[in-house]
């Protein structure tokens, strides 16, 4: 696991993943920091080596980067948050390694 500031996390654009979620906007800057820091079953933001997006935790990632740029919140554009790695298998597609 590897720590990234906030500013460079790189979450997955589109409707479905940049909505915003009431659940996660109702939460204070501190329990949106310990759902990501120590999330429930383990689930970390998580991300593609060979992309470097997100695959995981995308909500949570958009709310982060939406609060860094408020001025009105605690969460600082260069906070660290920790960050799953995931490589996956392309083994079956041997055009796409």
């Amino acid at each position: 696991m590897r720590y990234v500031p906030v500013k460079d996390l790189k979450p997955l654009q589109g409707s479905a993943h940049a909505k915003p979620r009431p659940g996660l906007r109702s939460l204070s800057d501190d329990e949106l920091l310990e759902s990501v820091q120590n999330p429930k079953n383990a689930d970390y933001l998580t991300e593609n080596t060979k992309t470097g997006r997100l695959v995981d935790g995308n909500g949570r990632a958009h709310e982060l980067q939406r609060r860094a740029g408020d001025s009105s919140s605690t969460i600082s554009p260069d906070a660290l948050v920790p960050v799953f790695p995931y490589t996956p298998d392309l083994s079956m597609f041997p055009d796409l390694d």
